[in-house]
């Protein structure tokens, strides 16, 4: 007897087809299915198979896989991207929402939570920092400084309402 669609005849009887191939009914082999194509074991027609599944951080679109953009990501299997949530970031082609993150903080700043926070009086920080710096012991800056030397002594720090003049020679 023949063999059945989705199988093919061997010395040894029938035989199913593998993944990714297809027979139809009577078969002495198996069919690979088209570029991109991808069926179950056992598939009896080309119509059983279909576009592969995008991988992670990719989308199907009518011509095939497209690539998230940046600020974006996807699992596996999407039919499209999900956007970064609060202002997050991404590369491009990211594949799960942990890949989002805040830019790094501009330096005065640091990052919490929610976001980047100036840093307060008397401490700094450089860009990307996740805390502020302490000034020295007995030197004061003022809130938002960028690094140790906008910390000065406490006697060069004027009270409100006056300003130090600095002379040059």
């Amino acid at each position: 007897a023949p063999c059945s669609a989705g199988s093919y005849m061997t010395a040894a009887g029938c035989v199913e087809c593998g993944e990714n191939t297809y027979s139809g009914a009577g078969a002495d082999s198996c069919t690979d299915c088209p570029d991109g194509k991808v069926s179950p074991a056992g598939s009896g027609s080309a119509d059983e198979c279909v576009d592969a599944p995008c991988s992670a951080g990719s989308y199907m679109t009518a011509a095939g896989c497209v690539e998230c953009g940046e600020n974006t990501y996807s699992g596996a299997g999407a039919d499209s991207c999900t956007d970064c949530l609060d202002g997050k970031l991404s590369p491009a082609g990211s594949t799960v929402d942990l890949e989002c993150a805040y830019a790094p903080c501009s330096a005065g700043s640091y990052m919490t939570a929610a976001g980047c926070v100036e840093c307060g009086e008397n401490t700094y920080s450089g860009a990307g920092a996740d805390s502020c710096t302490d000034c020295p012991d007995g030197k004061v800056s003022r809130a938002g400084s960028i690094n140790d030397l906008e910390c000065v002594d406490e006697s060069e720090h004027c009270e409100a309402g006056f300003y130090m003049q600095v002379w040059q020679f």
